[in-house]
């Protein structure tokens, strides 16, 4: 006789991606904002970018690498930026070059390609640095002291440009401004994954993160200061202190899901909100209209991600040929990234 458990267990990065994704579609879908998820995408993705680049003996392999990281949403945003230039019949050079988060907070594309510029702007500084002799090695060779150098530097950045330049009018949706909080997932990486952490360092961790954070969204005036701290430093501490989560199993595929089609979901959940409002928005009321374009905003790319896995798959199953071996698998499951 066969008993089911009644949770399951998975990933508190999975669980927290799925979260920081879900926030940024509330904070699109409905009237009152909801800051923070991204900052919790920036953490995420800086702890996998430590994860993937700091194992590499030499800069070769980290920039190779950092392609492979950057490849997805460099890939996602042109061709989106293209489709949407081509919808509204609009073409913007600097949108396209992913350089438009310096000029303007206005954009054609309907996805938050700021995030995406931000990032590959980011990245581009960040291996430029990593390249120099000796940075790599140091980092990895003592990957706590490294990181922590590296936030004080990147924390020191954002702190003198907010003081010398007034960046409001675009937002401060800048790379050094934004800096900090990926190169706090790399601190993440060498306290909780380059090593066995204990509780000593976890309790460490969180009392450098919870003041810096708060630092840096309250006391730079970040917009959205209040929101980031209710979403983002919870999460973070959660983060620190509990490596899974044991969600009820109804709740754990769901997130599962959310958390595999983050991808899907960052770039094509405003058309399924447009939809909504387009078509629904003079027979709604606003928080039912605002509930249902949140709904059509997760569940249509999760559908969508569904659908294009399965075609993926079988389609891959009827190319295979006897004899192959599996690694052929494993490239395909490494090229959906979460």
């Amino acid at each position: 006789m066969s008993s089911t458990r009644p949770s399951r267990e998975i990933d508190t990065r999975d669980g927290l991606r799925a979260f920081g994704i879900t926030a940024v579609v509330a904070n699109h879908a409905f009237a009152a904002p909801v800051h923070g998820g991204l900052n919790l995408l920036f953490l995420i993705s800086g702890i996998a970018f430590a994860q993937l680049c700091f194992g590499g003996r030499d800069r070769a392999s980290l920039v190779a690498t950092t392609l492979r990281f950057a490849r997805p949403l460099a890939v996602w945003s042109v061709v989106l930026c293209l489709f949407w230039f081509a919808v509204f019949g609009r073409f913007e050079p600097a949108e396209l070059l992913m350089v438009g988060n310096w000029f303007t907070t206005e954009r054609v594309s309907k996805f938050p390609i700021w995030y995406t510029q931000v990032m590959l702007q980011m990245l581009l500084g960040i291996v430029a640095l990593l390249a120099l002799p000796g940075m790599l090695q140091r980092l990895r060779h003592a990957p706590v002291a490294g990181a922590v150098a590296w936030l004080a530097g990147a924390v020191a950045l954002a702190a003198a440009a907010q003081i010398a330049v007034d960046t409001d009018h675009i937002a401060d949706k800048l790379p050094h401004l934004h800096a900090w909080n990926f190169v706090l997932g790399w601190l993440f990486w060498a306290v909780l994954c380059a090593r066995e952490a204990s509780s000593a360092d976890r309790a460490l961790l969180t009392a450098c993160c919870v003041p810096l954070m708060l630092v840096m969204f309250l006391g730079l005036g970040v917009p959205g200061a209040e929101a980031r701290v209710w979403v983002a430093i919870p999460a973070t501490v959660l983060l620190i202190w509990a490596p899974v989560l044991h969600l009820p199993r109804l709740l754990a595929h769901p997130v599962l899901l959310i958390g595999q089609a983050v991808l899907f979901i960052f770039f094509l959940h405003y058309p399924f909100l447009l939809a909504v409002r387009n078509l629904l928005g003079e027979h709604l009321q606003p928080l039912a209209l605002q509930s249902l374009q949140f709904a059509a905003g997760l569940a249509g790319p999760v559908l969508l991600w569904a659908v294009v896995t399965a075609a993926q798959r079988t389609w891959a199953h009827a190319r295979m040929r006897p004899g192959r071996t599996e690694g052929a698998g494993v490239a395909r499951e490494q090229a959906v990234s979460g």
